[in-house]
């Protein structure tokens, strides 16, 4: 089952050199995915085209486009920026999954002509909040996992306004984004709030702050007289397991 947790690459929008769209276009262009998920996970993933997974259901964006790898359409962006000679900090843990990604998305990236140096720091250095983490203020590209629950509102809370300089290590926003997130928590009906929460997630796109790589698969096993019991988010609830 895949999880409701997501891995991405966030592109810091206050960065000197990636304050330019068409730079994080380009990389947003550039990185293989697929490759990612079948050399760092080991083909044991699906593939993230947004912030929320289909299994989640609500606030799922069933059109999200799938970006590269396109090394083409990447330079020519990265030509539209008028930019040359860049080399950009990419900084992750240093668990072996983050650091292959890190090394698929360096090598992504050289073939567009973007060097990329790998800053691969401890977990709690990395995950310091309030402090350095991800890459402190002066980030440019930060790899990560954040888990979420059931719910939209959680998954995109982290890349509110408020959590500029604490989790939304994009440092991108805008007023219609944070309008909607307040209205998406304040609405009840289920359609209108999947309604907010995609034209959210379209507007986010639109800003190329971000490239969604995966949601990780859970896996389970277990003996024919067991009856599980699985939460939407894919965390076993142990206490509600049964005899079949």
């Amino acid at each position: 089952q895949a999880s409701l947790n997501y891995q991405f690459l966030a592109i810091s929008v206050t960065d000197e050199t990636l304050s330019d769209i068409n730079v994080r276009k380009a990389i947003r262009e550039a990185i293989d995915v697929q490759g990612i998920i079948d050399g760092a996970y080991d083909g044991k993933a699906t593939r993230a085209r947004a912030i929320i997974p289909e299994n989640m259901g609500l606030g799922y964006w069933a059109d999200a486009p799938a970006y590269g790898p396109d090394v083409a359409k990447a330079k020519e962006y990265l030509a539209a920026s008028g930019k040359s000679d860049i080399t950009l900090k990419l900084t992750t843990t240093s668990q072996e999954t983050d650091q292959t990604t890190a090394e698929i998305i360096q090598a992504n990236l050289k073939d567009i002509g973007i060097t990329v140096e790998i800053e691969a720091q401890d977990s709690a250095a990395f995950y310091e909040i309030p402090g350095g983490g991800g890459g402190g203020k002066d980030r440019q590209l930060v790899y990560s996992c954040y888990t979420s629950l059931p719910d939209p509102s959680w998954s995109i809370f982290w890349f509110t306004k408020a959590q500029i300089g604490e989790w939304n290590w994009c440092d991108w926003t805008s007023p219609s984004f944070e309008a909607n997130y307040t209205a998406g928590i304040a609405e009840f009906d289920e359609a209108k709030r999947t309604e907010i929460y995609v034209d959210m997630q379209k507007e986010w796109d639109e800003s190329a702050s971000m490239a969604w790589i995966l949601f990780p698969n859970f896996y389970f096993s277990g003996q024919s007289y067991v009856k599980p019991s699985i939460q939407p988010n894919g965390w076993v609830a142990l206490w509600n397991f049964g005899v079949v």
